[in-house]
């Protein structure tokens, strides 16, 4: 089965935007698959082969969502993106850095943050759905949330009144 998307003109306040996709829907028995390698270098033991499809990528570029697959073995994963998985079938084993060790089978949900690593150990051949978003550096991230505050907007309009104020004429 492929993707259905369905897509419509967006409204925002009231005024129309660009076109875009409303929401995609799919399904976990596609044949689409592609190679997703894993590094060699990461492969502890086994040979494990990967393969993914890509469902949906957001509208902005970071965020993500696909479905992956892996066969048995043992390997080292390091995270690039935020990534959130659901698990529909299989079983893997993950070992975290300092020795904790979750183990996930179908219906178990996990999160794993950006530039983290763990040690996969797939018991049976799992299959996941994964999604993943793009973390922002500390300092946007932070600058973010004090932006969404309501009361932010007061305190950010007087500090750009205070830059201002600089370049005015000194009257005498």
């Amino acid at each position: 089965m492929s993707d259905i998307v369905f897509s419509g003109p967006s409204r925002i306040d009231g005024h129309a935007a660009r076109r875009m996709r409303d929401f995609t829907v799919s399904d976990a028995e596609r044949t689409d698959w592609r190679p997703a390698p894993i590094d060699p270098a990461w492969i502890l033991s086994g040979d494990p082969v990967a393969e993914y499809i890509p469902v949906e990528q957001g509208a902005d570029g970071y965020s993500s969502m696909s479905l992956w697959k892996c066969s048995e073995g043992r390997f080292r994963w390091t995270f690039d993106w935020e990534e959130s998985v659901y698990i529909l079938e299989g079983e893997v084993e993950i070992a975290s850095p300092d020795g904790r060790i979750a183990h996930l089978r179908p219906g178990s949900v996990a999160l794993f943050q950006a530039g983290t690593s763990s040690i996969w150990t797939v018991i049976r051949p799992v299959q996941k759905l994964a999604v993943c978003r793009r973390a922002l550096s500390p300092r946007l991230s932070k600058l973010l949330r004090f932006v969404r505050r309501p009361w932010s907007l007061p305190i950010l309009a007087a500090g750009l009144i205070d830059r201002l104020v600089i370049f005015e004429p000194a009257f005498i």
